[in-house]
């Protein structure tokens, strides 16, 4: 706008002339930033296309792991709890009226026999199998497993994964079993 007001006056052209070339090394000088804008601009979709995919399979991996029937909890090798899904969140309310917040390091958990167990294989940090039992009726298989580094050949630990199994009815059975033969050897 300004060099089409300048362009009618003609008295004006050394200032014209000043204006193009002001202008022309502006633009030179700021076309390299232009294609740096332009870049970031792309790196910046990539990024958000990239963001959107990794929540839906984290939306994914959240939905399956709450729908497992058995407990699960994900401890890193520090103790900071990664992850706990509805099953073992359940445990903790039913049995303990407490709960088990993500982030919190495992030797703040309240005491029983959950967050004991948890503690006890997170201080071990191997795979192990043990059985507990909350109440009369109601028994647990614990299965901790580690999960290594991929392609480490120092094999160091990433973090530990904690399976709790409702064993009560394989419990129950046995128990049948050992009283029905304790009678019939009995008779």
């Amino acid at each position: 706008a300004i060099i089409d007001i300048l362009s009618k006056n003609p008295e004006k052209s050394e200032i014209q002339s000043f204006l193009l070339n002001c202008l022309k090394f502006l633009s030179e000088t700021l076309a390299p930033f232009e294609m740096k804008i332009r870049g970031y601009q792309d790196a910046i979709k990539q990024l958000k296309s990239k963001t959107f995919f990794l929540e839906q399979e984290q939306a994914k991996i959240n939905y399956i792991v709450n729908r497992l029937e058995s407990g699960l909890i994900v401890v890193d090798v520090q103790g900071t709890i990664l992850l706990v899904n509805s099953a073992l969140k359940y445990y903790f309310l039913k049995y303990f009226n407490d709960e088990v917040p993500i982030g919190l390091h495992i030797s703040l958990l309240p005491h029983n026999i959950l967050s004991e167990t948890i503690t006890l294989c997170h201080s071990r940090f191997e795979n192990e199998s043990r059985e507990i039992e909350l109440s009369k009726e109601f028994f647990l298989k614990v299965v901790s497993n580690i999960i290594f580094i991929p392609e480490d050949d120092l094999k160091r630990p990433l973090f530990l994964i904690i399976e709790f199994h409702d064993i009560s009815t394989f419990i129950q059975f046995d128990r049948l079993r050992t009283s029905f033969i304790a009678m019939v050897s009995h008779e």
